[in-house]
């Protein structure tokens, strides 16, 4: 089972920060994964939502939002039947429309904001990618 784990420290956390760490079926693509193959959490602004797609229909769910200024864990585990997703140790899981065929993982800063945008910062920790931990 392929697993990703990341720890990372995201400053400033604001409305124009787009963020997605997890596997990808396109990692050329430059935008936040919709319906493509992919398994992973993503921050959209506001919210840390975990999130999993076959290449048609996508499952979005919106998971705790960690405290802003705080170390956080971020670990995908990629099953035969599910998706599980950690956000500093709460767990959710996708059983339905799971990705297909080879993903890659990623880590992707997306900013609305422009040239003129104030500065971004992700600072990662530890970065753990495997294809099978046990």
């Amino acid at each position: 089972k392929p697993y990703f784990r990341v720890e990372f420290n995201q400053s400033p956390v604001d409305t124009v920060l787009r963020t997605f760490m997890g596997f990808r079926g396109t990692l050329a693509g430059s935008s936040i994964p919709t319906t493509e193959n992919h398994a992973g959490l993503i921050f959209d602004g506001a919210n840390w939502k975990a999130t999993n797609a076959d290449g048609t229909t996508q499952v979005l769910t919106t998971v705790t939002l960690p405290a802003a200024a705080f170390r956080h864990v971020i670990e995908v585990f990629r099953y035969t039947d599910r998706v599980e997703f950690w956000l500093d140790g709460t767990r959710t899981t996708h059983t339905t429309n799971l990705p297909t065929g080879n993903l890659e993982w990623q880590l992707l800063l997306s900013s609305a904001g422009g040239g003129g945008v104030a500065a971004r910062y992700l600072t990662l920790g530890e970065l753990i990618i495997q294809e099978d931990p046990n």
